[in-house]
């Protein structure tokens, strides 16, 4: 992939709020050579006041509907059960709200701790203001919760999701009794910023593997949750959406197994992803347990072990991207 020219990038980061606040668009990235401007509905006044192209970057318009959190829908059972210790990608939660996935173990400083989105692990996003400092989270989450033994540890910090200012991730970590496997991934390396074209892959609990490619960075959108919508900035934007309900939270990795960023939003057309570079230095963690290796995803069993045989490789991702 090569690097966005540095003109193509400051004329982008000058324009992009102005093509957001277009009525009907939901959000701007930048896509190399192009800058994609995601609407909801096509309209033919939004056509008539987007410019045909930004400092010499040609804008095109895609639909994808709304944005939004992503509340559970559906259960997968071998992912809702209770792991311990804790691997990444399975049921974690809040103990008064949202379901998602515990994404993965994070370093804070010397200690080993849990990393989710705030939307499912601290509810201070938007207009919702339920959680606190030392609030119970539980493996698996409430919606999937096995009783007794269910509650892993406490919330330690969040990122808050504020209805006005500058958001850039849906974040939160917590304590608990963390391994550095993700199911069906192995140990995530080192955060490194996405780029238009990469691919990446997830562990969730909900779709659990699934593949899909970065589409645009540096994006804006606006995100609905929990009755309000709040602005993200410095996101991106897959291809097509790889992620249902009860995903949010998933640690995405590149082929070379580095951490992408939280899944955190999406529609029936793509998924928005919040930079782990970003997570690192607003919550002060560290990503990483392994060098950059090429990706091997494996097949889960139904039983709460690890992996069964190899699938795929990174090389042959692409041939399996389509059922995401």
């Amino acid at each position: 992939m090569a690097p966005i020219p540095n003109e193509e990038w400051s004329a982008y980061l000058k324009e992009r709020k102005s093509l957001k606040n277009i009525g009907g668009v939901v959000g701007v990235g930048l896509a190399g050579p192009e800058i994609i401007v995601y609407v909801d509905k096509m309209r033919p006044e939004i056509f008539r006041e987007l410019p045909e192209d930004v400092g010499g970057t040609r804008v095109i318009v895609r639909e994808v509907g709304k944005f939004r959190i992503m509340p559970l829908l559906t259960i997968q059972a071998s992912r809702t059960e209770m792991y311990r210790p804790i691997p990444g990608g399975v049921s974690a939660g809040h103990f008064l709200g949202e379901t998602g996935t515990h994404g993965t173990a994070v370093w804070k400083g010397d200690q080993k701790v849990g990393l989710g989105n705030n939307h499912t692990s601290a509810l201070i996003w938007g207009a919702m203001n339920e959680g606190k400092i030392g609030d119970p989270i539980l493996q698996p989450g409430l919606y999937d919760y096995s009783g007794l033994g269910s509650e892993i540890g406490e919330l330690l910090d969040y990122i808050p999701v504020g209805l006005t200012g500058v958001n850039k991730v849906d974040a939160a970590i917590y304590s608990g009794d963390f391994v550095d496997e993700i199911l069906g991934i192995g140990a995530p390396a080192e955060a490194v910023r996405m780029e238009p074209g990469m691919l990446v892959a997830k562990s969730g609990r909900t779709t659990q593997v699934t593949l899909s490619m970065v589409e645009s960075v540096g994006a804006v959108a606006d995100i609905e949750g929990f009755g309000s919508v709040c602005r993200f900035e410095d996101v991106a934007i897959t291809t097509s959406a790889f992620s249902k309900g009860g995903d949010s939270g998933a640690l995405t990795v590149d082929n070379w197994a580095r951490s992408c960023g939280l899944l955190f939003a999406g529609s029936d057309a793509a998924s928005v992803i919040c930079e782990a570079v970003n997570i690192e230095v607003e919550l002060d963690v560290k990503f990483g347990f392994t060098e950059p290796h090429l990706l091997s995803l494996r097949a889960q069993s139904v039983a709460p072990v690890f992996t069964l045989g190899t699938i795929l490789v990174g090389g042959v991702m692409a041939l399996f991207s389509k059922e995401i």
